[in-house]
């Protein structure tokens, strides 16, 4: 392992904490990440923290307190609680921490996913307050700072406002507020753009060339598989969903009853709520089915929209809330209690369901497990380290002091943009078997033939590589070496134990 931060020189702790913030140091320039805010963000932490988990973690932490907090004052105020706790608040909260999906992807998995939550909870939660075009400036920032996808989020945020501004203000009033905001749209995604162009020669983050299939309707077909799971996995789901097109539907002749009026002041807030949130749950559950699904358990893709998905069905409670008002006081109390219970209970991806063989375990492990095995090639290989071929990437480029060579391609710019149709599993779909050929890493680690498009039975791969366990007698690697780097390894004075191949080829 390498020696703790207090042993080393200023100079030496300076280069380490560089070797952290890019993949390889002196190698290509890439974007291998997907958020190019939540990177600023680690960068930062790890400047302060060379083992920057728990920093992380309590970064994670703070910002989803921030917007279900954000969110849950939203949901008191736009009811007769007054900010003070009532059953909406308490039905909010049971829906948010009913989902181990929602709690995990948002805190223990250290990714960006918990700035997108956050960043696109409280931009609905502006949305429907009707709120200032203050508010709005850095959330468009924010917003096309952290992901892909927010370019689709922030403009569409923008369209909803001016929607709304032009029924109840007129169209003119809606051009003068959101011009400003188009503008500054605009100009921040340009300014990304050309500083992508200019850095690594794309317009967009290497991982999405790595693992989006430029085949549209493979794309809708997986994504939308991939949407029937998330149903079937939770009731609360296809609960929000019936209350999600009510909404739509109920409010789109709403809307159009409203066009020979013209525009009327002041506005009718219940109403545009329920208009506003049905939409952007509708945005929310359809992006991760345009881009294909993801390949992680717990659906990590729709735990973002998770808390937002809410909010469709308390506008169809506010609907009948005259009915719930004739019930008596402790019927009322019970009607919330039976709820939260049956939110907590019902779905089949709850907290009850989860285990210590639960796949998530797996994904929490593996970086882990990367990094140590990272720390295992360190200690191997003290001079002359070969570089290694990864499948699970980042756990391993983060401590190995050598070449890692992406083989998916997320920071690996030749596969990446390799022609082909990604079709395959899914976000791990770029390998190249010609690629590998062209660029053949010493080592290569994780051979997972699925993944590897049946490179083990590539004609020119046994000729090339032999499957061998490294030992220097308190540490060994099984890994597939590069047949010219095995007189490497002698010369090194490490013990070479040759294996038969772990695939069977026809």
């Amino acid at each position: 392992r390498r020696p703790p931060r207090s042993t080393l020189s200023s100079s030496s702790a300076a280069s380490d904490v560089y070797k952290r913030q890019v993949y390889n140091s002196g190698g290509e320039r890439v974007e291998g990440y997907t958020s190019f805010l939540w990177m600023l963000i680690v960068a930062v932490v790890q400047i302060a923290y060379p083992r920057p988990e728990l920093p992380l973690l309590v970064v994670s932490i703070s910002f989803l307190s921030i917007g279900i907090t954000v969110l849950w004052q939203y949901v008191e105020r736009s009811g007769s609680g007054g900010g003070r706790i009532s059953w909406r608040g308490l039905l909010l909260m049971a829906w948010i921490f009913s989902s181990p999906g929602f709690v995990i992807w948002n805190t223990l998995t250290l990714m960006d996913t918990v700035l997108w939550t956050t960043l696109l909870t409280i931009g609905t939660v502006i949305l429907l307050s009707n709120a200032s075009v203050t508010l709005w400036r850095p959330l468009i920032v924010l917003l096309l700072l952290s992901r892909p996808e927010g370019m689709l989020v922030a403009g569409a945020f923008l369209l909803l406002d001016a929607l709304r501004t032009t029924f109840t203000r007129g169209f003119v009033f809606a051009w003068h507020k959101i011009r400003g905001l188009a503008a500054l749209y605009i100009a921040v995604l340009g300014i990304l753009t050309v500083f992508r162009l200019m850095y690594f020669g794309y317009p967009l983050p290497n991982t999405f060339y790595a693992k989006v299939s430029p085949d549209l309707l493979y794309n809708l077909r997986t994504g939308s598989l991939y949407f029937l799971w998330f149903i079937t996995s939770n009731v609360q789901v296809s609960l929000s969903l019936i209350a999600l097109f009510t909404g739509i539907i109920v409010n789109t002749v709403w809307l159009l009853k409203q066009l020979p009026k013209g525009y009327k002041y002041p506005l009718d807030l219940e109403r545009w709520r329920y208009v506003l949130s049905s939409l952007v749950g509708f945005m929310g559950l359809v992006i991760p089915v345009l881009i294909g699904g993801d390949h992680f358990v717990l659906f990590r893709f729709y735990q973002p929209i998770w808390a937002v998905l809410f909010l469709p069905c308390l506008s169809l409670i506010d609907v009948f809330h005259g009915e719930l008002l004739k019930m008596p006081a402790i019927l009322r109390k019970m009607f919330v209690v039976i709820l939260m219970l049956a939110i907590y209970s019902i779905p089949r991806d709850g907290w009850l369901s989860l285990s210590s063989a639960s796949k998530i375990r797996y994904e929490l492990v593996l970086a882990e497990q990367g990094q140590q095995l990272g720390s295992d090639l360190n200690a191997i290989f003290p001079v002359d380290r070969p570089s290694v071929g990864v499948i699970a990437a980042g756990g391993v480029a983060f401590t190995y002091d050598g070449i890692v060579i992406d083989v998916m391609g997320l920071n690996n710019l030749e596969v990446a943009h390799t022609p082909g149709n990604r079709h395959g599993y899914k976000n791990h779909a770029a390998f190249s078997p010609d690629v590998f050929f062209r660029q053949q890493p010493d080592l290569l680690l994780h051979g997972w033939q699925d993944i590897l498009k049946d490179l083990f039975c590539d004609e020119r791969f046994s000729p090339a590589y032999q499957l061998a366990v490294i030992t220097d007698n308190e540490r060994s690697i099984t890994a597939y070496i590069r047949r010219e780097y095995l007189q490497k390894l002698s010369e090194l004075g490490l013990e070479v134990r040759l294996l038969q191949p772990l695939s069977s080829c026809p």
